[in-house]
């Protein structure tokens, strides 16, 4: 075993040790430390760094077999699973914000030729991928759609990226052509350059909709008027925040904004008033994640199934009237959904019309679903265990059931390859060896579905009295 496999088994031994604080301190700790060590390194320093350790986990996956390679990424699944269970929402909030600053100052900090090593180091190790699968996995990995960790929806910057190599900015696309363009027909023309295919009529429609009745692409044009006047006065593009709003808290969100209920306001510290509220940055700030749980969510993924920008569910949702259901005020997502896709006589829905944009919505609901109750699961993991546990002490501690529970034994792990030999004191070791290779647990079940009379003990015995008798 070499040092570095060494360190990384002390290291998962200290973390099963550790409490969540202590791990974070030393995360921290860690992270700083890199830092500070990046800073101080020379190109060719850093350079060497990252051969050796490419070339060290190169050789890793080469020594490593099918079973132990798989055997890791389950571990290291698990690990992640638990990680994220034990965290709070602000514990999660505050490690992708530290992994998104980490990631901006290692993309600052390389060169041109680097970036262009790891494209190419990313290129490589995907092509080997595709090449190991066969045509059978090929053809499941087509037709499978995955989710990846949690559902979201990601917003850029009002402007369009600028290329650090190149120093030219990109076409604008999505909300950025609202702050772009204040004239509706360029707008069209945009987005018809975007997806030639689409009709110029209908795109100018649907541009006059948006902008007439979508709160939301009011408050884009708002803020791109905004913007425009906040440059001619000097301000500097990079220091200039907007806040996308919708608050259910206020009556007027319940129906149509007025003009005066969207208009931007502008935020000079960068600091949110409200929870819910979105803040837009003018320039490269990297994509800001907008959480399944927003009610801004749904509007903004679904522009065209929302037009009139109806906002969507959220955990703070109640009951109409005051109602209540099994003495909660509150209003589950599966029960907004249920009442958004149940079809209603005079509704006219543009929902059901959506055609498989209405499908993807569809699955997209399911999946938030399912993300909600996977979140219940990790934060109500001591009631569940409470709940779990009441029925095994009231039943220890009833007396009347006293002497009629089986005892419990804890088997022993073996390591992979390993076999358990269990034999008397007086046993010739050599006969021992020779003998049938059997482990307790298989023998047991051999013994009690035997027919001979000499075993009919053996299932009139537990499990751990099976060792004292046979061999």
């Amino acid at each position: 075993m070499d040092e570095r496999e060494r360190d990384r088994l002390y290291r998962m031994e200290r973390r099963a040790e550790q409490t969540e604080q202590e791990r974070g301190a030393e995360r921290e700790n860690v992270r700083l430390y890199q830092v500070e060590h990046r800073a101080e390194r020379t190109e060719e320093e850093r350079q060497a760094e990252q051969e050796r350790e490419r070339l060290y986990q190169v050789d890793r996956r080469a020594e490593r077999t099918e079973e132990e390679a798989e055997a890791e990424r389950e571990h290291d699944r698990i690990y992640r699973v638990e990680h994220r269970a034990e965290q709070t929402e602000d514990e999660r909030e505050t490690g992708q914000e530290h992994d998104r600053l980490y990631r901006m100052e290692r993309r600052a900090e390389r060169t041109e030729e680097e970036c262009e090593a790891e494209h190419e180091r990313n290129r490589l190790y995907h092509a080997e991928r595709r090449a190991e699968r066969t045509e059978e996995e090929q053809e499941a990995e087509r037709e499978r759609v995955r989710i990846r960790r949690a559902m979201g929806h990601y917003l850029g910057s009002m402007l369009p990226y600028v290329d650090r190599r190149t120093g030219e900015e990109s076409a604008p696309k999505f909300a950025q052509i609202y702050i772009v363009d204040p004239d509706m027909r360029r707008r069209t023309e945009r987005r018809q350059g975007i997806f030639s295919s689409l009709d110029p009529v209908h795109l100018m429609d649907l541009e006059d909709l948006m902008a007439r009745y979508n709160p939301f692409a009011q408050q884009f044009l708002t803020f791109g008027e905004r913007l425009r006047e906040d440059i001619a006065s000097g301000k500097e593009v990079v220091d200039i925040v907007y806040k996308l709003h919708a608050d259910h808290r206020h009556p007027g969100t319940h129906n149509l904004p007025a003009a005066s209920e969207v208009a931007a306001t502008m935020v000079e510290d960068g600091n949110l008033d409200k929870h819910r509220d979105l803040l837009l940055y003018a320039r490269d700030r990297g994509l800001l994640r907008l959480f399944e749980t927003s009610p801004m969510y749904d509007p903004l993924q679904y522009p065209l199934l929302f037009p009139l920008g109806d906002l969507g569910w959220t955990f703070t949702d109640t009951y109409a009237d005051g109602n209540q259901r099994h003495n909660n005020t509150k209003m589950s997502l599966r029960e907004h959904v249920a009442f958004r896709l149940f079809q209603k006589t005079s509704d006219g829905s543009v929902l059901h019309l959506g055609g498989r944009l209405f499908q993807q919505w569809t699955v997209d609901q399911q999946a938030k679903a399912e993300q909600e109750r996977l979140r219940w699961v990790a934060g109500h993991q001591k009631d569940i265990r409470a709940d779990q546990y009441k029925g095994f002490e009231d039943a220890l501690l009833n007396e009347s059931t006293a002497g009629k529970t089986h005892s419990i034994t804890k088997l022993i792990v073996h390591l992979d390859g390993y076999q358990m030999v269990l034999f008397r004191a007086d046993d010739n070791p050599e006969e021992v060896l020779q003998r049938e290779s059997h482990t307790t647990l298989t023998r047991y079940f051999e013994l009690c579905a035997s027919e001979a009379p000499e075993n009919q003990v053996a299932k009139r015995l537990y499990y751990q009295e099976i060792p004292k008798l046979f061999r």
